[in-house]
């Protein structure tokens, strides 16, 4: 095998596209992984002597016992995964629920701030149960082996329940159980964060949300920046290539045997290719695909909807409320000066990690989430950045008074959210539970048996919320 001749070739250095190829040449498998980033992961900032995690870092999937964890034991990295008891917080100026996985105290905190709506929350949430296990149930067939096929072998029961509630809405939902306005406003504030700027979410999305917060929520010690650290040693000990700042210009999927990538200087080939979805190369392949198959025009290129806008600051410990562990805020203290921007989201690093900020400080990134349309009417660059970063400490100095002097570090980090194809094109009800479940990650069931799609986000569109569900079915199907 000649130096352009790979195994298998995966676009994206995120966490889904490092575990895949650590795990690939664990096998022995020759693997290259190509980035059009500067560094692996592009996951956080670091500055001075801080390590930040703007959109929340947080992990899920990761039971003991269940497949990820197996798969990170194997890389000796299972050790420093920590679970978040509470996983997330919620805060808004009448309630305050800290979010567990364990029964009990998840439902002594939904009684304790929506007694009036606790009735409808445990029948809502008995219907979400039951499509999320109709769902898993579809996953387990890929998880087993089934390379895909899934979608051919449809268990009847699984979708007989999914049928009757594949085109509802959460709001239709949350108004057909008579759930108040607090209610609504915490679950679109889960929403509005996991789910990405769809303004109408459907049950289905809702269900797949609910089952996350359930299953709860894990950390890596160091954050997840030092967790793609880790991925990318233990992929280049096994022998394993990678390129950064590689724009990828096109790619071959005609043959039977192999596919090909052409960058800027050279031209690689290889039996299978695995691309992240925020990949430049994403959409170029899935629309390759179409126009192979289903003969539709192409769906479009990548756009850009959003950035989210974080303050980035370094404070002294003895200022945070004692409650403040590792784990997510999301609060709501009052309207802010754009329209229906009125959520804060709040990352922490965990007390004493001197890995994240010195001993006896904390990271700690505050972000929002703003369209271009918001950022175009707000003037030039530093107008707007200004603007917002005075909005932020001002906003946070409500929720942690005197704040301010207590800083070590202020800075600003401004990062693009891609979007990929239509507006639609993710957040149908049935893209969100095929690509949540795994059952669209094999490209088998098209005619080209050699591309796969990684995805490391658990909701597909979503932010902040990482699974390492989908690398680990591409790393088992490549053979």
């Amino acid at each position: 095998m000649s130096e352009k001749e790979y195994d298998a070739i995966i676009l994206g250095a995120g966490l889904g596209g490092l575990l895949a190829g650590s795990l690939l040449v664990r096998r022995g498998l020759k693997v290259l992984i190509i980035s059009q980033g500067e560094r692996t992961g592009q996951l956080g900032y670091r500055s001075q002597d801080y390590l930040f995690e703007p959109m929340g870092g947080l992990l899920t999937d990761l039971q003991e016992g269940g497949g990820p964890h197996r798969a990170l034991g194997e890389l000796g990295l299972s050790s420093e995964i920590v679970p978040l008891e509470p996983g997330l917080q919620v805060i808004f100026p009448n309630q305050r629920l800290s979010l567990y996985s364990r029964e009990d105290r998840f439902w002594r905190e939904i009684s304790r701030e929506f007694p009036d709506d606790l009735i409808g929350l445990r029948e809502l949430s008995g219907v979400m149960a039951r499509l999320e296990e109709a769902l898993s149930h579809l996953r387990s067939l890929t998880e087993s082996g089934e390379k895909g096929r899934t979608l051919e072998r449809r268990p009847l029961h699984a979708w007989v329940t999914l049928f009757p509630y594949w085109r509802k809405t959460l709001a239709s939902a949350l108004e057909a159980y008579a759930l108040g306005p607090e209610s609504r406003l915490f679950m679109n504030a889960l929403m509005s964060f996991f789910g990405g700027p769809d303004p109408q979410p459907s049950l289905i999305f809702g269900a797949i949300l609910w089952g996350l917060l359930r299953r709860g929520f894990y950390g890596y010690k160091g954050g997840l920046l030092q967790m793609a650290t880790a991925l990318e040693k233990a992929f280049l000990e096994g022998g394993g290539r990678m390129q950064f700042q590689t724009p990828v210009t096109g790619m071959d999927l005609r043959r039977k045997r192999e596919v090909r990538v052409q960058t800027n200087d050279e031209e690689f080939q290889a039996h299978y290719l695995a691309v992240e979805r925020e990949h430049q190369a994403y959409p170029q392949a899935s629309c390759l695909l179409e126009r192979r198959w289903w003969r539709r025009k192409k769906r479009g290129h990548l756009a850009l909807k959003e950035k989210a806008f974080s303050l980035l600051l370094g404070v002294k410990e003895e200022v945070l409320p004692s409650e403040m562990r590792e784990h997510l805020l999301i609060f709501g203290d009052r309207p802010t000066s754009q329209p229906g921007k009125d959520l804060t989201f709040l990352s922490l690093s965990p007390p004493g990690d001197v890995s994240r900020a010195p001993q006896g400080h904390r990271a700690m990134a505050a972000t929002v989430f703003l369209s271009l349309n918001d950022i175009k009417a707000s003037g030039d660059d530093e107008h707007w950045q200004g603007a917002w970063a005075e909005e932020l400490l001002e906003r946070l100095e409500d929720f942690i008074p005197s704040l301010s002097r207590y800083l070590d570090y202020l800075g600003v980090l401004v990062t693009e959210i891609p979007e990929t194809g239509g507006r639609r094109d993710w957040a149908s009800p049935s893209k969100i539970a095929c690509a949540r479940m795994g059952l669209d990650t094999f490209a088998s069931k098209r005619p080209c048996p050699h591309l796969f799609f990684l995805d490391d986000h658990a909701i597909p569109g979503g932010r902040g919320l990482y699974s390492l569900l989908p690398a680990l079915r591409v790393a088992e199907a490549i053979r």
